[in-house]
């Protein structure tokens, strides 16, 4: 799908408003492509943020989704607008090892108070890549928030 941002300059918003999240970079998470509608990141192996099995803990994966959901939703909004989560569906299919994460958010229908989003969280080892979870996630536009 292609998007046509609202804000002329949507994409350096984008980035500062992930910059901006101090979560972002307690994680490790930076971004590798920015476009409308469309937000991925990635984020080191790191034993902090997993369960005792070692597999990255499902809040940060549930984390890095939402995360990407709500950037991507940003990146169509007005500059004077800003977006929060107001509903989130998480789908864990397979323990997420590997030696990286990469989260993907895109936007499925935006809209003038809510905006439809899915996220993809992937696991990655070497050239080998397994997607361990999906979320669908519902954010609501702030008007006028800054």
């Amino acid at each position: 799908m292609s998007f046509e941002p609202r804000d002329p300059d949507w994409e350096a918003r984008t980035r500062d408003s992930h910059r901006a999240q101090p979560m972002m970079r307690t994680l490790g998470m930076t971004l590798l492509r920015v476009a409308p509608g469309e937000v991925d990141v990635e984020m080191p192996w790191d034993q902090r943020f997993c369960e005792s099995g070692g597999g990255l803990h499902g809040g940060t994966v549930a984390t890095g989704m939402d995360t990407v959901c709500a950037s991507a939703a940003v990146s169509l909004q007005a500059a004077t607008d800003s977006v929060l989560t107001a509903e989130l569906k998480t789908n864990f299919l397979r323990h997420a090892v590997g030696e990286r994460f990469r989260f993907e958010g895109r936007v499925i229908k935006p809209g003038r108070a809510l905006v439809f989003t899915e996220g993809k969280a992937w696991a990655i080892t070497g050239n080998e890549e397994k997607l361990v979870a999906t979320m669908s996630a519902t954010m609501a536009v702030i008007a006028d928030r800054h």
